[in-house]
């Protein structure tokens, strides 16, 4: 079994050009692989527009993580209008997935992605859905993914002897911490794209930001509908 997950996103632009980005992920514990830049502009330091619940120090990181992994994808789509319509092509190890969308949202998926494996110590919690990716989720899917996700997060720290939590305080909690990044993301993608309201990758963190503050709100409200579909386990 490889010990790497290939991921590429390929945007087709209005103009017809290209953009490929390849993301390469430790198929053991969902670390993004690709290498970051030495040399970083201002905006990915750490303490530039610095999440005010990060607990590293700059003393040790001199760049924020995401922002690091994110450069490439800035300075490669700073001309690129939020609602201009691409073409997406995400090849994933089992199946190619297409989509005719805006940049914003076609960006989001993959911006997502390295958000959660790139470092940071509030995503880490996201790494099993990064391992299992699905792009362009809906808010109904990532529910039922998160969920499912942190009650099987909760199965093997009891097999480790650690208390589990059954209910989904904590999931709230964790997609609470998400949304204080996302916030903060914006306003530092903003500064990259020379705080431009269309800048497409500084709004595809609204498109994710929009997404954190759903998932907590819908998490019982949106399992009940599906409940009946678990019927043969209440029984």
């Amino acid at each position: 079994m490889s010990q790497t997950i290939q991921i590429q996103y390929r945007y087709t632009l209005p103009n017809g050009q290209f953009e490929v980005f390849d993301l390469k992920l430790d198929a053991n514990d969902g670390r993004l692989l690709n290498t970051a830049p030495a040399m970083a502009p201002e905006w990915a330091q750490l303490t530039f527009q610095q999440c005010n619940h990060c607990p590293l120090d700059s003393k040790q990181h001199k760049y924020c993580p995401m922002a690091l992994h994110l450069i490439d994808v800035v300075e490669r789509t700073t001309e690129l209008g939020s609602q201009e319509r691409v073409y997406v092509d995400v090849t994933l190890p089992d199946r190619t997935i297409y989509r005719h969308t805006t940049a914003q949202n076609g960006l989001s998926a993959m911006i997502g992605l390295i958000s959660a494996t790139c470092g940071c110590p509030h995503t880490v919690f996201f790494r099993p859905m990064a391992r299992f990716h699905l792009p362009m989720a809906s808010v109904d899917e990532t529910v039922l993914r998160a969920t499912s996700m942190y009650l099987l997060a909760q199965y093997f720290r009891k097999q480790q002897g650690l208390e589990a939590q059954l209910d989904l305080g904590g999931l709230q909690e964790i997609y609470q911490r998400l949304e204080v990044i996302n916030l903060a993301m914006i306003e530092r993608l903003k500064q990259a794209q020379n705080k431009r309201h269309d800048a497409s990758a500084a709004n595809a963190f609204f498109v994710l930001s929009v997404f954190s503050q759903a998932v907590p709100l819908n998490l019982e409200e949106s399992l009940q509908p599906i409940k009946s579909l678990f019927a043969p386990y209440l029984t």
